[in-house]
């Protein structure tokens, strides 16, 4: 996923291509091309989502950016080997080859919120291809008697 159009990036990052297109014009993602985008955009835009949730606004974080280079002195300080590619709910899906909602439960339950495959994902990865968990491995108990 190093390269990814904009209408990748909006798949990744769940935002309108309009709004990316706003985004890319204030300068705060798609800085290595205007055409291309990359895995660091991927980040950067979810940043700006979690500040725009915050109450801040879209041009005091334009400003900020610009001034002092904030995001990406955030993204450094967050990624200090860098931004590897991320993917997204339909990548991980067919990769793991399981239901999209069973996928979603994980995430939430793992309390990932960035999406990538992550060693706790490539573990029950390797699990579900081994078999586990079966059936017979977690019984249900009956909890009151009848």
């Amino acid at each position: 996923m190093a390269n990814l159009t904009l209408e990748d990036l909006a798949e990744s990052t769940g935002e309108p291509a309009e709004r990316l297109r706003r985004w890319r014009s204030l300068g705060l993602i798609g800085r290595e091309s205007p055409d291309a985008f990359g895995p660091v955009d991927v980040q950067r835009a979810r940043l700006i989502q979690l500040l725009l949730r915050r109450g801040m606004t879209l041009e005091a974080i334009a400003r900020a950016d610009r001034e002092q280079g904030f995001l990406a002195r955030y993204i450094a300080e967050t990624f200090p080997d860098g931004v590897r590619a991320t993917h997204s709910l339909a990548d991980v899906t067919r990769m793991l080859g399981m239901n999209a909602d069973a996928v979603r439960r994980f995430w939430q339950a793992s309390g990932s919120v960035t999406r990538e495959i992550s060693s706790t994902t490539r573990t029950w990865r390797r699990r579900r291809r081994s078999g586990w968990p079966s059936r017979r491995a977690f019984p249900r108990k009956r909890w009151c008697s009848s």
